[in-house]
């Protein structure tokens, strides 16, 4: 029989057609043992939506040897006015450095004509992925952000809360109040720290953002925190479900107004949330930025351990 050939340094790189994705999503759950929460890398999004995603894989001589995925973020794109993509997986299945460098390279090197669709492309790989770093590095990918992914198992036991402290799910009336305070409680992020994005915008993003999660779906409840009537933050919750795994609680968005910090408001937040996740999931789960310290002292002080980092990079077309 006649040997295969394989163009690029001894693999076939392509775009996936659909009836290969349901063996692309069994590889990446069987790489990674089911997707833990605490290192989800977005399998589900193997089933791409819209003309602009796109799915490609590097076969080798034993067959899949790395998969990567390209997709508009259509809200991105829309709130920043120019197009905005993520590549949300970029994967190889080599078990030496020079091997997993080398594919996702190539998949990179692949991708370069997609790239083109878009003003603006992010990527986000695991801290401890040094081939990926050094990868995306090589095809003109900087560095932004480093984020620290936390989890708390959810007790059975209701959290108490401090007396003076009102907690309860957003009310319509609300609305204006929270997207106003959103807009103006958030510096420690990836959108802010790029300089190519208009803060304006950046600030924005957040406003959008906790209307999203109130009235748009984003997320399961909205719970707000209010003292002799007025507004002191907010905290957004919503429920995941991982490959064989027990439901997963994920805090979409905590924000304390910049007049009450200081004063646990945020820690009275957290506890509100793990009340309401009681029941309903084993563990929650959080992201957040390795430079926002208070942040971080806010979920450790309640109980929250580290599982897990990530960087951000992100490369400007």
């Amino acid at each position: 029989m006649r040997a295969r050939h394989l163009p690029h340094n001894g693999y076939d790189l392509s775009s996936a057609p659909r009836w290969r994705l349901p063996e692309i999503r069994l590889r990446l759950l069987h790489h990674f043992g089911g997707f833990p929460p605490a290192e989800q890398t977005t399998a589900h999004l193997i089933q791409p939506k819209g003309s602009q995603s796109q799915v490609v894989v590097a076969d080798g001589r034993s067959g899949l040897a790395g998969v990567a995925l390209l997709r508009e973020r259509l809200w991105d794109s829309h709130h920043f006015g120019f197009r905005v993509g993520s590549l949300d997986i970029l994967e190889s299945f080599a078990k030496s450095y020079r091997k997993d460098r080398e594919i996702k390279s190539l998949l990179l090197q692949h991708m370069k004509v997609r790239f083109g669709h878009f003003r603006y492309i992010t990527c986000r790989v695991l801290a401890k992925d040094l081939a990926g770093a050094n990868a995306l590095e090589e095809a003109s990918f900087e560095y932004l952000a480093g984020m620290t992914t936390l989890a708390a198992e959810c007790s059975r036991a209701h959290a108490e809360l401090p007396a003076q402290i009102d907690i309860q799910p957003f009310r319509r009336g609300q609305l204006k109040d929270l997207v106003s305070m959103a807009s103006k409680s958030f510096t420690e992020d990836r959108f802010h720290r790029d300089p190519g994005l208009p803060k304006s915008k950046s600030d924005r993003l957040h406003g959008e953002w906790i209307k999203n999660c109130c009235v748009n779906g984003l997320a399961d409840v909205v719970l707000v925190c209010h003292s002799n009537g007025g507004l002191l933050g907010f905290i957004a919750c919503r429920l995941e479900h991982p490959v064989n795994q027990p439901k997963a609680g994920e805090i979409v968005l905590l924000g304390v107004s910049p007049a009450a910090r200081g004063k646990g408001i945020g820690g009275a937040l957290v506890r509100g949330a793990l009340n309401w996740f009681r029941g309903k999931a084993a563990t929650v789960l959080v992201r957040t930025e390795v430079t926002n310290y208070a942040s971080l002292r806010t979920y450790q002080k309640e109980n929250f351990r580290v599982v897990s980092s990530s960087n951000y990079f992100r490369r400007w077309i």
